[in-house]
């Protein structure tokens, strides 16, 4: 354990929390958690162009192809939609238009 500023942490739970994610049997995670900062952002924006992960190559070709339709029923109702975290590149699609 390391101390930091009068808090303890464990160091170790980050490897936990990777082992056993990483260590399923089918389906791989690991906690959101470790998505939020902005290491772990860059991570995730690398892991969504990895070909198992169709996700988000479907999210942009319903954007692609709804998108002006979505902006103009949000039109003049002052909504800001989120797509979900990451770069925002999903958001901005909408909100550029």
């Amino acid at each position: 354990m390391l101390i930091y500023g009068g808090a303890t942490q464990t160091v170790n739970s980050f490897a936990e929390d990777v082992r056993e994610g990483l260590g399923r049997i089918g389906q791989k995670e690991l906690p959101s958690k470790y998505f939020y900062d902005e290491t772990g952002s860059a991570l995730f924006e690398l892991i969504t162009t990895l070909p198992e992960y169709g996700l988000t190559r479907a999210e942009d070709r319903i954007l692609e192809r709804y998108s002006h339709s979505i902006a103009d029923r949000l039109a003049g109702h002052g909504i800001v939609v989120e797509l979900g975290s990451g770069s925002g590149r999903k958001t901005r699609r909408i909100l550029e238009l």
